[in-house]
């Protein structure tokens, strides 16, 4: 359900009736642990990797130290390579709810990007519990407007962990901590997803 590519052909209303299976975040959870568990076995299987990495598969990232200052999480519109070009796409989709874009667009599917009913039901439950609203959506990225965010570091820490779950290029390829991350969606109004 995490990485199916038969969305092609599939209708907005076929994946937003898959959406009502998806138990967010617990089938994520369960599908990377699959994902982990099948990668282990792989890398156990190939005489030329080194024992050490075995150890690693499937730790998730390192918690690290609470920064003095949060480094926020920069908006799409800030990066430099990411500016908008010469053309921008504004699409009008058939419904009143923000959350069901992915389905419309039928994003995801693809690498660890999760498939668009599992996207529908995490912008649901981010919308329900932080008011988070789509603001963009590129072929590889999502971002969000948050108004209300995290309010301890403890809540923070375990939002983290989960929005790790639901995309790991966040923390992998950009804040590098659980830590970080933590003090980041405390601090932005806007969070930034991307898979490559």
């Amino acid at each position: 359900m995490v990485e199916a590519l038969s969305d092609v052909g599939r209708s907005p209303a076929d994946i937003l009736a898959a959406t009502a299976t998806v138990r967010y975040p617990e089938d994520l959870k369960a599908a990377r642990t699959a994902e982990s568990a099948e990668m282990l076995s792989m890398l156990r299987a190939d005489p030329d990797v080194d024992p050490a990495m075995l150890a690693t598969v499937g730790e998730g990232p390192e918690l690290g130290d609470w920064p003095p200052e949060p480094e926020g999480i920069e908006p799409l519109s800030s990066y430099p390579t990411m500016s908008p070009g010469e053309r921008i796409h504004i699409a009008l989709l058939p419904t009143r709810d923000p959350t069901e874009v992915p389905a419309y667009l039928r994003f995801g599917g693809y690498n660890a990007c999760p498939a668009p009913e599992t996207h529908v039901a995490a912008l649901r439950s981010l919308r329900d519990r932080y008011g988070a609203e789509i603001v963009a959506c590129t072929l590889d990225t999502i971002e969000l407007r948050v108004p209300r965010r995290p309010a301890t570091p403890e809540e923070a820490l375990a939002l983290a962990r989960e929005l790790h779950l639901y995309c790991h290029d966040t923390i992998d390829q950009g804040l590098e901590t659980l830590s970080n991350y933590a003090s980041a969606l405390m601090a932005s109004e806007s969070w930034l997803f991307w898979w490559d």
